[in-house]
């Protein structure tokens, strides 16, 4: 879901338009164009994409597995807010660092658990954790050689929280499900 504020003379005008229906038909660093109502993106109108919490439907059923995943989605959210608040780049890049350990450190431990439970599905699991990892080499060397772009904060959002929301939704819910399953047989 985007929440678009767009500002004008009676003050902000707040749409929610579902993600499903956004196709983005002209971008560049300072504006997008989306089809869904011919809104220009620029410095005038903010643009959120929602759902950039953890909730309780993203639950394994792991406590150590959920409290990992709260604290991604923590880390992401300060990464995010040092980008629309426009600081430094030193600290983008020191939040993106956290992030990135946080990420890395969670993906080791939970790649353990499964290897010592002989979970089936940890070649889907590593599968989806280099995907993961890519996205954020990415987000880092665009922050290295680029300006920072509303457009790709935008872009940056979107990807990362629906790929975490996606991954803890299937993937791993199947291994919450499994690891409780093997504790009690």
């Amino acid at each position: 879901m985007y929440e678009v504020l767009k500002k004008d003379e009676r003050g902000l005008i707040n749409n929610k338009i579902a993600s499903s229906m956004v196709k983005f038909i002209h971008e560049d660093n300072d504006s997008v164009i989306m089809d869904i109502s011919r809104i220009n993106i620029s410095g005038e109108v903010l643009m959120h994409f929602m759902n950039s919490n953890w909730d309780a439907v993203l639950s394994t059923g792991v406590d150590n597995i959920d409290r990992q995943h709260q604290e991604l989605f923590r880390l992401i959210n300060n990464l995010v807010s040092a980008m629309n608040e426009e600081k430094s780049k030193v600290e983008i890049i020191k939040a993106l660092d956290s992030l990135e350990e946080h990420a890395i450190r969670h993906i080791n431990e939970e790649e353990a658990i499964q290897k010592e439970n002989n979970y089936p599905g940890l070649d889907i699991q590593q599968m989806q954790h280099e995907e993961f990892k890519d996205c954020l080499r990415h987000i880092r060397s665009f922050l290295e050689t680029r300006e920072i772009s509303t457009l790709f904060i935008i872009h940056m959002q979107e990807k990362i929280f629906k790929w975490c929301r996606k991954h803890m939704l299937t993937t791993d819910k199947d291994l919450g499900e499994f690891l409780i399953n093997s504790r009690r047989n």
